[in-house]
């Protein structure tokens, strides 16, 4: 399992279509997940791929206002069974037939 930084970058001013783009910015850069809100954005990088100096170059070269960043390392879970016991519900057609995990 892997341990995984979660990345906080709360706007200064929101604007979806930024959050979206720094998304991009951060996707090209190994960063694997992310959640858009209207605050800002969440991203998700695995630990041993997480770099300050790679993070700063990509806050550099934004082009718009700039964001409020923080970190937080998350540890390694088994996140499939953790979607599967809290998300994930049985799918039953016509009373014959069920999906489940």
């Amino acid at each position: 399992m892997n341990d995984y930084y979660h990345l906080r970058f709360d706007a200064r001013e929101y604007d979806e279509a930024e959050c979206d783009i720094l998304a991009a910015l951060l996707g090209e850069v190994g960063y694997e997940s992310f959640v858009v809100d209207d605050k800002g954005l969440s991203a998700y990088v695995r630990k041993e791929q997480y770099s300050g100096d790679t993070l700063c170059d990509v806050l550099k070269s934004y082009p718009f206002k700039g964001f409020d960043v923080s970190k937080e390392l998350v540890p390694g879970e088994d996140w499939n069974s953790e979607w599967e016991k809290n998300y994930f519900k049985p799918i039953v057609f016509e009373n014959r037939c069920c999906v489940h995990s």
